[in-house]
């Protein structure tokens, strides 16, 4: 394909994809884990370090277990450090929050793009490649959050193309480091996964042929090692009580975690089975070296994520996997190559099976999910149109118009506190810690812990999480007030926009479900005749 042609993918390529990662960057609230890094943010801003004391405000996500001298000590801090620049230069919004870390997506589609062009892909891979890319839901879905995921994506995008492409330069001696600290600062998982493939990349494919030279050894991994354990010795989660409460797990738990990630990251649509298990037959039966490496690739970064994922398969039914990003760029590559052997004598035709395959979530084995049969990308141009709603605006916008500065909160069920903290930071959000006021809590207010003070207003998101919350007030110490309801807004409880495809409703009207309405209630005198059960009372 000559260069004009390359030129012109590439720009439109580039063209539609920074329309999909910016377009209603900010439309939504953010939501919980996106609040946790704002938040830390603005302590950056406040204090130069991850402080969770913003204002009148302290942040403790459950209940303080990530916190080391009120700063959190279990996030790695990047993403943080991100959003107060973006927070810094362009005011603090939704859209400015999540604005680097989408640059960060973009950045991913270019450098695959210039992989293309370095290793002078036939017009039918760039093709090809250029579809997977643009209809790979996930790509954009996770790259348009304020968390660690657009960095994660870059980075290991990076270090796979520098490793394959290594000439031992200067310039590629420190963009190795950059990248590596850059992964690091941004997920530990991420980091050890993606150097695990490499190690097992250079020992399987790269005996004799390995280009690293000593001198090259010298000059990237002491760096790597000092400052990247600088950056560990500060952001230890080991340190911190969130160690103490991640016991490890038994081989037969991670066995079962190994089997989530692969089904879900497949049913998040990084890849599609369909495909894989023929880049797998291409690999062996074929004997393809560029689909062997992959394979062992994708393996081992699925492998390695599971072995030190901190997640427990007792918490939920569902892998997180937001760990297993890098799997994203490797399955647009599997899909492209797998697809460009099958039709290396009939371009056109596989062309058209490869829109298909990129376009839908068929060889995902959609009609099997609980997502169904669908177009990802189509249901998520649909939702950049439809502009809807979400709970955390529609409470925000209540507190920030009918509470005083300093009025306290107590919020239903707890993970919905940061959101609130950082869209409505008026309001003071109690009872957060359910522990005594002793250590590095010793200062905070009464008002931070459970049952110390009573709140001025209560906010339960969802008639579900009602019984929860009577029955946390019922347990006060004192009860000299009592609650009654002052508003229920009519909006859908849940925050139905996470990346993950499957915690999704891409703006779809919800069911009535019971989760429809935000109920607020008021603290006012206990009457002397009030029975307990009438702590909160309705409206």
């Amino acid at each position: 394909m000559n260069h004009s042609s390359r030129i012109f993918i590439a720009a439109v390529t580039l063209l539609i994809a920074g329309f999909a990662f910016f377009f209603q960057l900010g439309h939504y609230s953010l939501w919980d884990d996106e609040a946790d890094t704002a938040i830390h943010a603005k302590g950056i801003l406040a204090t130069g370090d991850t402080s969770t004391i913003v204002g009148h405000n302290f942040y403790a996500y459950r209940n303080g277990v990530t916190l080391k001298n009120l700063r959190d000590r279990v996030t790695p801090p990047l993403s943080s450090y991100l959003a107060a620049g973006a927070i810094a230069l362009f005011g603090d919004s939704p859209a400015a929050v999540r604005f680097p870390f989408a640059l960060f997506g973009l950045a991913t589609v270019a450098l695959m793009l210039w992989w293309l062009h370095k290793d002078d892909a036939s017009r039918t891979m760039w093709l090809l490649a250029c579809i997977g890319i643009l209809c790979n839901v996930s790509l954009f879905l996770f790259s348009r959050n304020c968390r660690y995921y657009g960095p994660v994506l870059f980075t290991s995008t990076a270090l796979a193309y520098l490793y394959l492409h290594w000439r031992g330069t200067a310039w590629q001696r420190l963009l190795w480091v950059l990248a590596s600290l850059v992964l690091l600062a941004s997920n530990y998982i991420s980091f050890i996964a993606v150097y695990l493939c490499l190690v097992a990349d250079a020992f399987v494919f790269g005996r004799g042929r390995l280009s690293f030279s000593k001198a090259d050894f010298a000059w990237t991994l002491p760096p790597v090692a000092v400052l990247g354990g600088v950056i560990i010795s500060i952001w230890n989660p080991l340190a911190t009580e969130f160690a103490s409460k991640r016991a490890p797990s038994p081989l037969g738990e991670k066995l079962t975690l190994l089997w989530w990630n692969l089904r879900d990251t497949n049913a998040n649509e990084f890849y599609a089975a369909g495909i894989l298990l023929v880049g797998a037959v291409i690999a062996w039966r074929m004997k393809d070296v560029w689909m062997r490496r992959a394979m062992l690739a994708f393996a081992v970064l699925l492998v390695g994520t599971t072995i030190f994922s901190p997640q427990s398969i007792q918490d939920t039914n569902a892998a997180d996997i937001r760990y297993c990003l890098p799997l994203i760029p490797l399955g647009i590559f599997i899909g492209a190559r797998t697809l460009a052997f099958l039709g290396a004598n009939m371009p056109g035709q596989i062309l058209m099976l490869g829109a298909a395959v990129f376009f839908t979530n068929v060889l995902n084995g959609g009609m099997f999910l609980s997502t169904g049969f669908h177009s990802g990308i189509v249901l998520f141009y649909q939702e950049l149109f439809r502009k809807p709603e979400d709970p955390y605006a529609v409470a925000s916008a209540w507190i920030n118009s009918h509470l005083n500065e300093g009025e306290s909160i107590y919020v239903m069920p707890y993970f919905m506190t940061g959101p609130l903290i950082y869209h409505a930071p008026k309001a003071v959000y109690a009872w957060q810690l359910d522990r005594p006021a002793e250590g590095q809590f010793k200062d905070l207010a009464p008002i931070n812990f459970a049952y110390q003070e009573d709140p001025d207003y209560l906010v339960v998101f969802g008639p579900g999480n009602l019984p929860f919350m009577k029955k946390k007030i019922s347990a006060r110490k004192q009860e000299k007030s009592r609650y009654i309801q002052v508003e229920a807004l009519t909006a859908y409880a849940q925050a139905l926009y996470r990346p993950e495809i499957f915690q999704r409703n891409f703006g779809k009207e919800p069911g009535d479900d019971g989760a429809w309405g935000i109920i607020i209630y008021k603290r006012v005198p206990r009457l002397s005749n009030e029975v307990k059960d009438s702590l909160i009372v309705p409206k």
